[in-house]
């Protein structure tokens, strides 16, 4: 993420309620600010300082190379999702396309498993993160939950089946 002229980014802080947006600036000699707050590099890899309340805090912050961030401060990690300011502007775009409201999103199995409960049904309306199956796997019931909020389009499987990973259990058109 180093660069000789400053960078502009785009971060959403995944796996929250409420998603976070905020806009990340990378300068030449490593240090980070996003959204104003400044992150400052140590001589320890992905390890750098920022202030709160007038208190030296480390960050430790890890990045995969491609989009993907792990922020960790003060004992609680934040995933994120970084993308430069064209990308996002890029997705943007696509996602207001009249083309997006049409698409169909196939719910697939994370995992073999026998299918324990179906709770929808063909027409139902569902929202994002609703429970719609419920996969028994080694023993452990896993809720797979409704990527987008929309109507249960196609309906193809049954209670107490089992099912490989990837197979498709349902269809769901955006509402």
């Amino acid at each position: 993420m180093k660069n000789d002229s400053p960078q502009k980014y785009t971060v959403k802080v995944l796996d929250i309620e409420q998603p976070l947006k905020a806009d990340l600036t990378v300068t030449a000699d490593g240090s980070l600010s996003i959204s104003g707050m400044e992150f400052y590099a140590t001589d320890v890899p992905n390890v750098y300082t920022t202030s709160l309340n007038s208190k030296n805090i480390p960050v430790f912050i890890e990045f995969d190379g491609i989009s993907e961030v792990k922020v960790s401060l003060r004992g609680y990690s934040y995933e994120c999702k970084v993308q430069t300011d064209h990308l996002q502007s890029l997705l943007n775009v696509l996602a207001s396309s009249p083309l997006a409201s049409n698409r169909i999103v196939k719910v697939t199995s994370p995992m073999p498993g026998l299918l324990k409960s179906i709770n929808t049904a063909k027409g139902n309306s569902v929202k994002k993160s609703e429970t719609l199956f419920v996969l028994e796997a080694m023993k452990m019931e896993n809720a797979i939950k409704s990527p987008i909020t929309g109507v249960i389009e196609h309906l193809s499987v049954r209670e107490g089946e089992a099912y490989e990973k990837g197979a498709v259990l349902c269809e769901i058109s955006p509402a």
